[in-house]
């Protein structure tokens, strides 16, 4: 155990040196474990069950043993390989650590995992580690019990620690499966690697920058590809101005490199740029720790949010590394003089965020990015830190060398005067130099000792030295909390004031001991360093822990001094000086900033306040505000600047709006910065805001349960009120069982009653998916592979309304460990005022006893009395065969379990009395269920294999609950069983090999040592496992003499004789294998289809499978195929605090066989559609339950009764009736039992009726649902095991049962829908259906005319398409549109189609784009209303065309040509008013035909021509200034897109009357066509052409929508295509 060092520095403003005290702690008791050491061991072992879970690509799966020592580092060494750090990772573990110092506000632990999975699933991992470090805090108090170690030193008693690391961990894999894999490793940063991260100025002058960090790129990519220095992801964000963007974040090197071969230079000149926004959107989508590059030529134009980068930098530990390839001495500074502009601003932000600033020529920024090679190596730390202001201040530049560095880079920046690097043996290394870099890196090579740079007259010189080293230290900084009283510290948010008490934890991570030797690194003193680098502050010894590899200290702080870094120093484990420099610069500011946004919920759509409280405890002062976040929530309220007198304290506000649809839980980090004209004004806080939804008020919840003889009916009744001035969305949620099927829904508003039904499930799928398509209200319910599943659907309601919601289920309760238990979900999330569970038990037979346990929760600090929950009352009537089971919860009850009322399940168990052994047969209404559990049976002996996956993804806390389960089953074996196990991952490894063993005392406490002894790890071989099992069975199994041997391989003789022998005496012991896994196959046979395969080949039916799937990554399918094909049952554990309780409950089911080989003989001409039993074993304390109908027909036609009563009597629907004729059915069960067969006669009584049909409780014809309940799910059963050929029957006949009795089954769904509503779409997809047959005619017509043409083509030798020869004129090669506007394209052989385009005035089209050459034009619409015309008119009033190739961009308006190149001009503007010819950069631009009222201008190119009318100055006329255009392009097919491009000579065919009407074919599109004419949009001469209405929607590829672009540059996305 390591003590904590506490260092107490007492220093003063102004830098002077105080007395300073060191307080060491007490080291805590070996009776407990600290907190951070629960939390670091739980997140390795919960990561390295991960890994198990994601073998490296080419890699055996991760195996725990290897992780030596158990510490973060040794799992990244075992995973990773040796030479990875796992800093990021240690990081995050401390920063959870340290939550202790922060306490849980009165929000309840429900919420705080709601808020958990919602801030990871949402991307917000920062904020979910600190909600989930509270979590995981409070969760490991639950097991202190008070102690005094807890209290004081958050120490846990060594007694709870095995528990509370379960406890922890749960909350891990819930969390996991809550948010999936991907959002889990980002948020435990387990990742290896850096980002590699670029932002680029892509302005004109930049081409020969951004060649050259394309082609470093691309060396960095190719070099590191396969190595350990590999950056784990990517971002690049090119700038100019206005222009940021596109932004690329990406994990594939090759979409990175893609991404950099798209960044062109083009536009502007060396002008100012949006450089500080290229940064901020780099630091957004950067992980914590990286280096972001900057390469640049020009000063920034949005200098004015360069507090907000580095902020946001700082708050991230980010570096900014700037590469300037122009000096910036001389440029215009900014207008506020509180703004760093030119290179100042650069350096500001360099010297702020730790990175540095170099000055590069243009031909050398090649060579001076191999930095950002060097920089991406791993485990590179900083050992010496210097900042040279003076050529007096250093000639030798001193460093230590120890043997934990195997390579020294050093990289020096600015007027550093011939450095050279001269190692302990004065061994000398010159720099190599580029600009203002200078750098060298050299190995070590056991060169260890004291180093130095050696330099000449220096100044302005910063030099840092760095050393990849396998060790290194981390800090945290925290501030003492104001309030309350009491020494609580929370995250350091902003930067200090100097009046702070700051508490600082340095922490090692890379520490290990060789082997065999216990030498280890020593930490002698902690240091504050100047911010020059140059002398020490302060100097405080330290001394060692009791854990030698434990490095964590804690530095108090109660006066800050100036600027300076912390620096560790000590002896390494061979004796060598080492020194590490944390590269973090504190320095402190005289604002106080706090914000009040975590405290507020933001609503979607919705304006909402909060405040930053501003204290200024410095002079009087103006202060600059900005705010910013990524999601553009937050927008500054009032003045960005304001005056605040000193002492004084000001709130400014900021209003807060999401956006309409942003997802509930979603966060936006706001970074609101503050800074005055003073030294020590800068200051900034980080503000969380929240997106929560208000749920409206549920006025009252009732759920009113029906058991009639175990079948059970559910009704849960929602009433939800909007209490808001505002429509608002009500949500209704239920819990159900696995096992239960959905009846009915119905909701009601004030003036409707929606009523839902059950339909087939595609053709339910097919109306749902319709109705959110156009919009309508929907919902729709369909079976998941859970083990309980959620019915969730939602309607608005509006302001001051209310609705009801009211589902209904069904489901039989199974009997297990001598009892029924009826289990319903409460979940409101707030607590309801007329909330109640009723439940009402009808039965034939007396009820044993009722019990209600506890409410059950997810709550960790558990076990309360075993008492019902406050509220309960049970009553029972006089005979006891009905009870009825009251819960109503007050608020004051409800809000004691959760502030958000209950939250889990409310269960009730009960048993009945069974007077007879062949059990109890209740008939109603012509159909008949036999319950059957016989009493005082004796076990039967048996003889099972148990099979226990021990792969890497069970290590943990998924092996500790196994174990105890399959302990715990293990003493329960009896005298009589034999036994053996199988423990496998990717090999079997069999407890006693090639036998199976009796029971005994003995053998029994061996399997649990052996069991005890399972050691998780490696991958998960299946059908090893299996068919090791049939090979310790397989003497059991009936093959008898030579076959035996034959098929048991590599086996003794002598053994195996004595075995068949024994299998001979143990013939009639019950057979199986229980077969437990938490993974899929992934080592050997991975196809599970074959598994299933081998496994029946193997078994043929004579040994029982039970199958256990254990957490939320198991393949539950196979595993219930595997059980349903060969007798056994199968079950899923969920990772929860009691599945060890879970999992012992289904084995001690299975393993406690009372009687096999059941068969239930019934008369077979008395009965019919008997259901279906899966199981021919009965276990101790369970039931089987057989239900039928009796056939009346064959009853009456021999009743002896006269024929005019027969007639009378068959033409009844009243089935009781009929039965009165019946007579007694004689009926008997047999089986074996411990004392041998056993059979018992008995008889059924049709006439008898059933007290529940009498009871004001009976669900309505509970005998006939029970029977197709079990029917259903019979035959689903057996579907899963059925051949192929088998399969649709059982499926159809499971469907059609399940439509007759509205069932939810996985065949069906519920669809609740307004009738009107349903009725429009179901017209929809008849018209739709009768199109598509339409189509699919059409097109066999069309593909046997083409046969033809191609057939009498061959006779002519020539085609019947005629190809336009690029030689014709222009009207037959251009396509375009003119007026409001009509489009008129030609397409190949001579045909021409028109059709107009509609939209809103404003928006934005592409046009045409040539993905070969990247040329794009783009058209604006203006709609106006036009006199004498009813509907407003559309015009295309502006054209963008960009030629990429010739670095040229045109703006075309009805009255101007702007064309904007990069050859250093910005742009020239040219008023089309009288003719002119010009050529530019290769490019043709005429203008003709000009008069006042219109004019033509021509843009060529090489392969295209663009023709413009510009129409304008029409006076009285109804039209309005507006552009008509032709395109002519060299290329056709799939390389153009856009409205005109896709058509513009595109293969067609016309289908109908050439001169009326038809429908044109382009492809796989075919649409209705009219022929009509129009003009050419250029020249204006008539033609003929083919009209498609409706803006070409059947013709057009995609939709409308996907031609829109957000401006007039920006390029298509047609991903759709």
């Amino acid at each position: 155990m390591s003590k904590s060092m506490v260092v107490l520095l007492l220093l003063c403003i102004g830098y002077v040196r105080s007395e300073v005290t060191v307080q060491t702690v007490v080291a805590p008791s070996p009776n407990c474990k600290p907190y951070k050491s629960i939390l670091s061991d739980v997140m390795v072992t919960v990561s390295a069950s991960f890994f198990a879970d994601h073998p490296r690509e080419g890699s055996e799966p991760l195996d725990p043993k290897n992780i030596k020592p158990f510490t973060p580092d040794g799992l990244f060494w075992a995973y990773y390989g040796n030479g990875s750090t796992a800093e990021e990772f240690k990081r995050a573990i401390l920063e959870m650590a340290y939550v202790k110092f922060e306490r849980l506000k009165n929000e309840d632990r429900i919420i705080v995992r709601q808020n958990i999975a919602l801030y990871g699933s949402s991307g917000s991992f920062d904020l979910a580690r600190e909600r989930l470090a509270s979590l995981l805090y409070a969760v490991t108090g639950d097991y202190s019990h008070g102690s005094s170690e807890w209290m004081s030193d958050s120490c846990l008693p060594v007694d709870q620690v095995e528990s509370a690391e379960v406890g922890i961990a749960i909350e891990f894999a819930s969390l996991r499966n809550e948010i999936g894999d991907d959002a889990f490793s980002s948020l435990l940063a387990i990742n290896s690697g850096k980002t590699l991260a670029f932002v680029i100025d892509s302005t004109g002058s930049m081409g020969n920058e951004i060649h050259a960090a394309r082609n470093r790129v691309k060396i960095i990519t190719d070099f590191v590809q396969n190595s350990l220095d590999r950056p784990q992801e990517y971002v690049l964000v090119p700038f100019n101005d206005p222009e940021v963007g596109p932004l690329t974040v990406t994990k594939d090197a090759k979409e990175f490199k893609n991404a950099l071969d798209r960044v062109s230079a083009s536009g502007g000149g060396d002008q100012p740029e949006m450089c500080m926004r290229g940064i901020q959107l780099a630091v957004e989508n950067c992980r914590a720790g990286s280096t972001i590059y900057v390469i640049t030529d020009v000063h920034a134009k949005d200098y004015a949010i360069q507090d907000t980068v580095i902020a946001q930098a700082r708050r991230k530990n980010i570096q900014i590394v700037f590469m300037l390839t122009n000096g910036l001495e001389y440029c215009r500074h900014t207008s506020d003089k509180r703004y760093l502009g030119c290179k100042q601003l650069y350096l500001r932000i360099a010297v702020e965020t730790g990175g540095k600033v170099l000055i590069v020529s243009k031909s050398s920024l090649f060579r001076a990015t191999e930095i950002v090679q060097s920089n991406l190596k791993q485990g590179y730390g900083v050992l010496r830190k210097v900042s040279i202001k003076t050529s007096t201040e250093a000639k030798k530049i001193y460093f230590d060398v120890d043997s934990g560095v195997d390579e020294v880079s050093v990289e020096a920046v600015g007027g550093c005067d011939s450095p050279v690097l001269v190692t302990h043996e004065d061994q000398t290394t010159e720099f190599w130099s580029v600009g203002d870099l200078y750098s060298v890196t050299k190995r070590v090579n056991g060169v260890f000792g004291r180093w130095h740079i050696a330099l000449g007259a220096s100044s302005n010189c910063d030099i840092t030295i760095s050393g990849r080293s396998r060790f290194g230290f981390l800090m945290n900084a925290f501030v003492k909390s104001s309030g309350n009283g009491s020494a609580v510290f929370q995250k350091l948010n902003g930067l200090p004031s100097a009046s702070d008490h700051v508490m600082l934890t340095v922490d090692g991570f890379g520490q290990k001991q060789e082997n065999g030797s216990d030498a280890t690194d020593r930490v002698e003193s902690v240091e504050l360093w100047s911010e020059s680098g140059l002398k020490a502050m302060q100097s405080v010894p330290v001394t060692p822990g009791d854990d030698p590899l434990d490095l964590s200290y804690v530095i108090h702080l109660t006066q800050l001094p100036p600027p300076f870094y912390v620096v560790v120093k000590g002896l390494d484990r061979n004796g060598f000086p080492f020194t590490r420099v944390i590269p973090q610069l504190m320095r402190t500011s005289h604002i106080k900033m706090t914000c009040d946004a975590d405290d507020v919920g933001f609503k979607p759509g919705v304006s909402t306040r909060a405040h930053v409280s501003i204290e200024n405890n410095g002079g009087n002062d103006t202060f600059l505000f900005t705010v910013i976040d990524k999601r553009h929530f937050a927008r500054l309220v009032g003045a960005s600047q304001r005056k605040i007198t000193a002492g004084s304290t000001q709130r400014v506000g900021m209003d807060l709006t999401p956006k309409a649809k942003t997802k509930d839980g979603t966060a936006s980090e706001i970074t609101f910065t503050v800074k005055g004209k003073h030294p020590g004004s800068f200051q900034y806080v980080t503000c969380t805001a929240i997106v929560r939804s208000v749920r409206p008020r549920i006025d009252s919840l009732s759920i009113k349960g029906k058991i009639n003889a175990r079948y059970v009916e559910t009704v849960v009744t929602s009433v939800i009120t909007n209490d808001a001035n505002f429509a608002r969305e009500a949500e209704f949620d239920v819990i159900l069982p696995s096992d239960a099927f959905i009846i009915g829904i119905t909701m009601k508003l004030h003036n409707e009653t929606i009523v839902g039904k059950v339909e087939e499930k595609k053709k339910a799928k097919k109306i749902y998916d319709k109705a959110k398509k156009t919009g309508k209200g929907a919902g729709h319910v369909a079976v998941r592979d859970k083990s309980t599943r959620i019915y969730k659907t939602s309607m608005f309601v509006e302001p001051r309304r209310n609705v009801s919601f009211q589902l209904t289920y069904q489901q039989l309760l199974r009997r297990t460990g001598g009892k029924y238990e009826y289990v319903v979900a409460i979940t409101p999330l707030q607590p309801v005022k007329r909330l109640s569970v009723d439940v009402h038990i009808v039965e034939d037979d007396p009820i044993m006893f009722v019990r209600v346990p506890p409410f059950k929760t997810r709550q960790t600090n558990v076990v309360g009395p075993d008492q019902p929950p406050a509220g309960t009352t049970i009553t029972f009537n006089s005979d006891r065969k009905s009870a009825h089971v009251r819960f109503l919860p007050s608020i004051t009850q409800q809000t004691e379990f959760s502030p958000l009322g209950l939250s889990g399940s409310y269960i009730v168990q009960y048993d009945v009395q069974r007077s007879q052994m062949h059990g109890q047969v209740i008939a109603s209404n012509g159909y008949f269920a036999h319950f059957f559990a016989p009493v005082s049976l004796a076990p039967l002996p048996k003889i099972v294999v148990f099979v226990i996956d021990k792969s890497g993804s069970m290590y943990g806390h998924k092996m500790a609950q196994t174990k105890k389960a399959f302990t715990s089953i293990m003493r329960n074996l009896n005298r009589d069983d034999y036994f053996n196990i199988i423990a496998f991952d990717g090999y079997t490894d069999p407890w006693i090999h090639e036998v199976m063993s009796p029971a005994t005392p003995s053998s029994v406490e061996n399997a649990v040592t052996y069991i005890e002894g399972i050691y998780a790890s490696g991958g998960t071989n299946i059908m090893g496992a299996m068919e090791s099992a049939f090979h310790l069975m397989k003497p059991f199994m009936g093959t008898k003499g030579n076959e035996t041997e034959n098929v048991l391989h590599d086996t003794s003789r002598r053994i195996r004789k004595r075995e068949a022998d024994m299998g001979e005496q143990l013939h009639d012991h019950t057979k199986m294998i229980i077969f437990m896994t938490d993974g899929q196959p992934s080592v050997g046979e991975t196809n599970v289809k074959m598994i299933e395969e081998r496994i029946s080949s193997l078994n043929k039916n004579r040994v029982r499978i039970h199958t256990i799937g254990f957490g939320a990554y198991v393949d539950m399918g196979f595993l219930a195929r595997v059980a349903a094909g060969n007798g056994g049952a199968s079950r899923r554990i969920f990772e929860s605090l009691d599945a060890d309780t879970q999992m012992y409950g289904f084995l001690n089911e299975v393993t406690s066989p009372v009687m096999t080989d059941i068969v239930f003989d019934y008369p077979m001409d008395r009965v019919k559609d008997l259901t279906l039993n899966p199981y021919s074993v009965l276990s101790s304390g369970s039931e089987m339950v057989v239900a039928g109908r009796f056939d009346f027909e064959k009853e009456l036609d021999g009743s002896g009764s006269d024929e005019a009563e027969v007639f009378e009597l068959e033409k009844s629907h009243d089935i009781q009736k009929r039965a009165t004729l019946v007579e007694m059915l004689s009926a008997q069960v047999r089986g074996n039992t411990f004392e041998g067969d056993w059979e018992l006669d008995f008889d059924i009584d049709p006439n008898k009726v059933s007290r529940i049909d009498n009871s004001i409780h009976q669900i309505e014809n509970f005998t006939e649902r029970m029977w197709a309940f079990l029917q259903v799910k019979g035959i689903l059963r057996e579907a899963i095991i059925a051949e192929d050929d088998v399969k649709p029957a059982l499926f159809e006949r499971a469907l059609n049962m399940s439509l007759k009795y509205n069932f939810v089954t996985p065949l069906t769904s519920l669809l609740v829908i307004r009738p009107k509503d349903r009725r429009k779409i179901e017209n929809q997809l008849r018209k739709e259906e009768e199109e598509r047959k339409e189509k699919e005619a059409l097109a066999e017509k069309l593909r046997l005319e083409a046969k033809k043409r191609r057939k009498n083509a061959r006779s002519r030798h020539r085609g019947t398409r005629i190809r336009v020869s690029s030689s014709s004129s222009l009207s037959s090669r251009s396509g375009g549109f003119y007026g409001d506007p009509h489009f008129v394209v030609p397409l190949a052989g001579k045909r021409k189609l028109c059709f107009n385009w509609d939209g809103k005035d404003g928006e934005i089209y592409n046009l045409f784009y040539d993905r070969v050459d990247h040329v794009l034009v783009n058209g604006q619409l203006v709609v106006r209303k036009i006199p004498d015309f009813k509907k407003p008119r559309s015009y295309i009033s502006i054209l963008s065309i960009v030629i990429p190739d010739k670095k040229l961009r045109f703006v075309v308006d009805p009255h101007n040509v702007t064309i904007l190149s990069q050859d250093g001009e910005r742009h020239v503007t040219l008023s089309v008013t009288s003719p002119m010819n010009f050529v530019r950069h290769g490019v043709r631009i005429q203008f003709y035909d000009v008069v006042h009222t219109s004019a033509k201008i021509s843009i060529v190119t090489k392969g295209l021509t663009f023709h413009i009318k510009l129409v304008r100055n029409k006076q009285g006329s109804n039209s309005i200034d507006h552009l008509d255009f032709t395109v002519d392009s060299r290329h056709t097919g799939p390389n153009l897109h856009g409205v005109i491009g896709q058509f513009l000579n595109a293969e067609a065919n016309i289908v109908g009357d050439p001169k009326g009407d038809g429908y044109l074919v382009i492809g796989e599109r075919f649409g209705a066509v009219t022929m009509t004419t129009r003009k050419h949009p250029v020249s204006g001469h008539e033609l003929s052409c083919w009209m498609s209405y409706g803006n070409a929607k059947d013709l057009i590829r995609g939709e409308h929508q996907h031609y829109l672009v957000n401006e007039i540059w920006a390029e298509p996305d047609f991903s759709f295509l």
